[in-house]
């Protein structure tokens, strides 16, 4: 009875993984300078925030983190989504992510596993301005607009060599064909 209980044991350790994932939302704010590190874990991990605020205008403008995948993990998938509200003006900037490029619609999506070079992203969220001129001093002044975003990245860990899952299931059939010899004796 033990040694099938150590059988059964190491068959389902050798087949089990842990799943989980982080989940990091804003506040505390992502700082624009002296990015955070977040070495990422098994499963979904999410990020959500927001930026408000334009270049030369102040605000949030900038949101800055850099995602670790961990040794020997696998990019599965991400997708970027979120919405905004541009600035009021003449000349909107669109709501810009790493990787991802610019927006100037309401909704954003996409992230390929491309942009994990030497195994880490650095993710920055740029928020959406507009420029209005102002003709009577022929200046351009900056409205701020306001983004908010979140971004999973599923992430798995290095599938076990066979030879790991194969010695827990050896091991249990070794221990019982002896007991069963020692049984018959």
């Amino acid at each position: 009875m033990k040694n099938s209980l150590l059988f059964w044991l190491g068959a389902v350790l050798a087949g089990s993984s842990a799943f989980g994932g982080l989940i990091v939302n804003e506040p505390p704010d992502f700082p624009a300078s002296n990015p955070t590190s977040y070495n990422l874990t098994d499963g979904v991990n999410i990020f959500t925030g927001t930026v408000s605020g334009c270049p030369n205008c102040g605000g949030d403008f900038q949101d800055r983190f850099i995602l670790v995948l961990p040794p020997g993990g696998q990019f599965v998938s991400g997708f970027l989504s979120g919405s905004y509200t541009p600035g009021a003006g003449t000349n909107p900037q669109g709501a810009c992510f790493t990787g991802q490029g610019c927006f100037f619609t309401g909704f954003i999506s996409g992230f390929s596993s491309s942009v994990f070079i030497g195994g880490q992203y650095d993710f920055t969220a740029s928020s959406p301005y507009a420029f209005t001129n102002i003709a009577s001093f022929s200046i351009a002044a900056e409205n701020a607009g306001s983004s908010s975003y979140t971004l999973s990245v599923t992430v798995a860990a290095p599938e076990p060599s066979t030879v790991l899952l194969v010695v827990p299931v050896l091991a249990g059939l070794a221990l019982w064909s002896r007991r069963r010899k020692n049984l018959s004796a």
